[in-house]
């Protein structure tokens, strides 16, 4: 409302120019930073309080490499973890930010077709929604095998 209405900086409705994306992408990504800030930055400092680190620091190993090859790890797992579940959040949030900004997209595509009733598109939106929340499920999993090797090793 300020930036829209009260301050006319930017369009509230529609696509027609890359400044129409602006608000829209704030109302989505806002929230999705303000949790990923969060369980970064606890992610960091548990991970600085593993005990083995000091060992690198008495031995003079740089602090860059210290956190490059074990803090990021230790900490990218529930930060991996919390992005994939907030990809999910978005899929859901689209449909909201897209109807109240105007914006055509697969969000105001299954509006129009449950008003509509048109229940074959409702389904392949659904279903078109299921495989990507599938995909990045699998993205994810995959992401924790490269991060940390030990995750999902072989059940034998």
């Amino acid at each position: 409302m300020i930036f829209a209405v009260k301050l006319a900086w930017l369009p509230a409705v529609g696509a027609a120019t890359p400044a129409h994306a602006i608000l829209p992408a704030l109302t989505l990504g806002l929230g999705v930073a303000a949790s990923l800030t969060r369980i970064i930055r606890s992610g960091i400092l548990e991970a600085r309080s593993r005990p083995f680190l000091p060992a690198f620091w008495r031995r003079n190993v740089s602090p860059r490499a210290i956190g490059r090859d074990h803090i990021a790890p230790h900490a990218a797992i529930p930060v991996i973890t919390v992005f994939g579940l907030e990809l999910a959040f978005l899929l859901e949030g689209l449909v909201l930010v897209e109807v109240i900004f105007g914006r055509p997209g697969l969000g105001s595509f299954l509006v129009h077709a449950l008003l509509a009733r048109d229940f074959a598109h409702v389904q392949a939106v659904v279903v078109l929604t299921a495989l990507v929340f599938v995909t990045i499920n699998l993205v994810i999993d995959l992401i924790y095998r490269i991060v940390d090797p030990r995750i999902g090793g072989s059940d034998a």
